[in-house]
């Protein structure tokens, strides 16, 4: 009896330590067998998962093949039971659901030109003071703050735009759309409020936030000024904000007026999305049985979309539920991630807005900025993707030296580099700007070309222009 080794407490350690590898170095230490390996664990709790892991890849040729079956070609599978296809399943429709940019108990949806018309009037119902107001958004439309910021005339010349940004960085907002009254009349933009507008939409714009549109509210009627020209690239990365854009049917280039309509009765009754909710509450069940209810409410309300719960640091999810359901959230990022990241092979050419989609999978679940080097040569084929460096993108944090040594083990020709704000905008900052004109210089000087310099935020992705 003394070489007797007692198997399920040596299958409990080894778990454990993958717990611990995984909440301290992220996915990126970890093959993606043992990423579903480690996924099973929820379902299966006293078996070794490995071979498992490594048979369901092969039956479906990836991760992807995996999380798209549906739940009946999971069943059929050896040592798959009905509970974990459920389970496959649902962790599979996660992917849909990041991106959506899913809000709750944060104010309406206003997805198009008139339910802001409608919003807005409703808001400067009788008010007889002329106000300036701005609206601050996520990137899916929904609203997450409003604020008055002025007692005057938009064409006044005493509004000014540091504050509709100050309000923009302090609520993270993708999106503004900003207002004032006429009280009385007219209810239609002087070329003194498209002056103001212009130059309010130009400073927003510098720092990456996209000033959707001005209204002028008069009673029951509004006029919008038009904000939105310039912001093409921008608005194939945001189709919420696409659909809002679509929406302005212009009769004339610079201004639309209409009535109010019954959309404004909508809009006291408009919650959160009640279906995104309760999914939520379904994919934690599965780890947190009868507390789900009361964890998705709690997650929810601190960071207020699926997406930001994931991208949360394991610290914090830990002390809002228990160390299990933190390293459990943190898995399902780090396997939605790696469900698309898998398919960007080397070899291959890709479009920029391919480029993106595969950086914001890869930043997809980070709590922390980072900065990676993607390499192509000289036929844009790419080639490999190498972290470089952690932390705030400036001299102190990362060394262009070694994006260079990274570039060159790849034998990269053209190079990207990228790097993310968590929880923030795409706005560059002056260390962004600077290190990268070293990025550019240092590359040339070695044959290399920068031909992109992406920051991400969430769903949202831009470019720094060099």
């Amino acid at each position: 009896m003394e070489n007797y080794i007692d198997d399920s407490r040596i299958h409990e350690g080894h778990r454990s330590r993958m717990r611990a590898k995984l909440l301290t170095h992220g996915q990126r230490i970890f093959d993606t067998y043992e990423l579903l390996e480690m996924l099973l664990y929820h379902m299966i709790p006293y078996k070794d998962t490995n071979p498992l892991s490594k048979r369901l890849l092969a039956a479906f040729g990836s991760l992807e093949g995996v999380l798209s079956a549906s739940r009946e070609e999971l069943a059929a599978c050896l040592g798959i039971g009905e509970r974990t296809a459920d389970f496959l399943t649902a962790v599979g429709t996660l992917g849909d659901i990041i991106g959506a940019e899913i809000l709750v108990n944060t104010g309406p949806n206003l997805s198009s030109y008139d339910a802001v018309g409608a919003y807005l009037t409703e808001y400067f119902s009788g008010v007889s003071e002329k106000q300036v107001i701005a609206l601050y958004l996520d990137s899916g439309m929904h609203l997450k703050c409003v604020k008055k910021l002025y007692d005057l005339e938009y064409e006044s010349g005493g509004v000014k735009a540091k504050p509709f940004i100050d309000g923009a960085i302090e609520n993270s907002a993708a999106v503004v759309i900003t207002a004032h009254n006429h009280p009385y009349g007219p209810f239609y933009p002087t070329q003194g409020d498209r002056a103001t507008n212009k130059v309010i939409t130009d400073t927003l714009k510098m720092y990456g936030i996209v000033h959707a549109e001005h209204y002028i509210i008069c009673g029951e009627h509004y006029a919008g000024i038009g904000s939105l020209e310039n912001f093409a690239a921008k608005l194939s990365q945001m189709p919420a904000v696409s659909r809002f854009f679509d929406s302005i049917e212009r009769e004339e280039p610079v201004c639309r007026m209409s009535a109010i309509s019954e959309e404004k009765k909508v809009f006291a009754d408009v919650g959160h999305n009640l279906a995104d909710s309760d999914f939520f509450v379904r994919l934690l069940g599965f780890v947190s049985g009868d507390l789900a209810g009361e964890r998705a409410e709690l997650l929810l309300g601190r960071f207020h979309s699926i997406e930001n719960t994931l991208t949360a640091s394991a610290k914090e999810l830990s002390a809002l539920t228990d160390d299990k359901c933190a390293f459990y959230l943190k898995l399902l990022a780090y396997v939605t991630s790696r469900r698309v990241t898998d398919g960007f092979k080397t070899g291959r050419v890709y479009s920029r807005a391919e480029i993106a989609e595969y950086l914001k999978a890869l930043f997809l679940g980070e709590p922390i900025e980072k900065t990676y080097v993607l390499g192509f040569d000289g036929k844009d084929r790419f080639l490999g993707c190498e972290l470089v460096g952690e932390g705030t993108v400036s001299a102190s944090e990362v060394i262009p030296r070694r994006a260079v040594d990274a570039a060159a083990g790849l034998s990269a020709s053209r190079v990207v580099i990228a790097h993310n704000h968590p929880f923030g905008t795409t706005r560059a900052s002056a260390d962004d700007l600077n290190v990268t004109k070293q990025f550019e210089a240092l590359f040339a000087s070695c044959g290399m070309k920068l031909v992109d310099h992406f920051i991400l935020a969430g769903q949202l992705c831009d470019t720094i222009d060099f």
